[in-house]
């Protein structure tokens, strides 16, 4: 049982926090520099046998398309792969049940990448997106390209939430990518474990793989008083706030997601922001969480991460977008 009682320490716990970030590198938690692997080195040949993939999550909070979206590409760490999960995508939920087209959005990612990449596949639900590009290296070791979709909104038929997967051969192994965006509340913790249980199975049952990169907004929020939890926020104290992650301790509990591993978490709370500022928005109680998950599964040892951040800087959602950079052995 986890405890909802906090206190508050009397006295100030290090001014500054300073954490060790996925790429060995020291930066500050608040100002939230972004570490990417690979900044600055040219993709590698595709006859290496190693692939870079990027997996980038997003709650867009029904924002139009951004006029830059250089920030959650970078451009500067060149990929094999790019996958892009977005939830509220270009529209809200509501407005996505009667137009769901995400073209736009596609296209503003081709336009981002350059010539070099073009759309793997794509599938929309509701107001969910998930979105595989891949480079022109790739195009003629791709295929058995698969997409699925799992509404678990009401009586699992309205499509406000649910998953999104995509499967796909790259020579002889098969990759799994599945997109989430799951029920909200802060006390929806055994519906959450379900619905994710249920989209993670369909999929990797249908479509069997070596490895599964399962991200999305999976809304699991942190257990606590917010009062102590803006406390320890502001103080950058980011580690006393891992043992109240409700998805981490449903995962040590064998509750959801079993099989599945998730990098460190090293960064701010994705969750519940000021849109136009980084700054939190606690108003209606919200207690800040990191709602907003990037998990993995590898059966046959091929997939390796490299990094595991949020991109603080980013302000156009109430979410921060959350990347992750893997290696993945062909």
């Amino acid at each position: 049982m986890i405890s909802n009682t906090l206190e508050i320490p009397n006295s100030k716990e290090n001014t500054r926090f300073r954490k060790k970030s996925n790429c060995n590198e020291s930066e500050s938690w608040v100002d939230s520099s972004e570490c990417w692997a690979w900044k600055g080195i040219s993709l590698p040949s595709v006859y290496n046998y190693k692939l870079r993939i990027l997996a980038v999550t997003w709650n867009m909070c029904g924002a139009g398309i951004p006029p830059d979206i250089s920030d959650i590409i970078n451009t500067d760490a060149m990929h094999h792969l790019y996958i892009f999960s977005t939830q509220e995508c270009l529209r809200s939920i509501a407005m996505s049940l009667m137009y769901s087209n995400k073209s736009a959005w596609e296209k503003k990612i081709k336009n981002a990448l350059g010539s070099d990449y073009y759309l793997v596949a794509s599938k929309t639900l509701g107001a969910s997106h998930l979105a595989i590009f891949g480079h022109k290296s790739l195009k003629h070791f791709i295929y058995n390209v698969e997409t699925s979709s799992l509404s678990t909104g009401f009586f699992n038929m309205i499509s406000n939430k649910g998953g999104i997967g995509i499967s796909m051969n790259i020579l002889s192994k098969k990759l799994l990518f599945i997109g989430c965006h799951i029920i909200s509340g802060q006390d929806k913790v055994s519906k959450r474990n379900k619905d994710l249980n249920l989209i993670e199975k369909k999929f990797s049952t249908n479509m069997e793989a070596d490895c599964t990169i399962l991200l999305g907004d999976l809304n699991y929020r942190i257990s606590g008083h917010i009062e102590a939890i803006d406390y320890f926020i502001s103080e950058g104290l980011n580690r006393k706030l891992k043992p109240m992650d409700q998805l981490r301790n449903e995962m040590h509990l064998g509750n959801v997601l079993p099989g599945y591993a998730e990098g460190e978490i090293e960064f701010p709370p994705t969750y519940k922001y000021k849109i136009g500022s980084g700054q939190l928005d606690t108003q209606n109680e919200r207690i800040p969480s990191w709602t907003d998950r990037i998990m993995y599964k590898d059966v046959v040892g091929i997939l390796k991460q490299k990094s595991y951040n949020s991109i603080h800087s980013n302000v156009v959602s109430d979410h921060k977008p959350v990347f992750s950079q893997f290696v993945l052995k062909i």
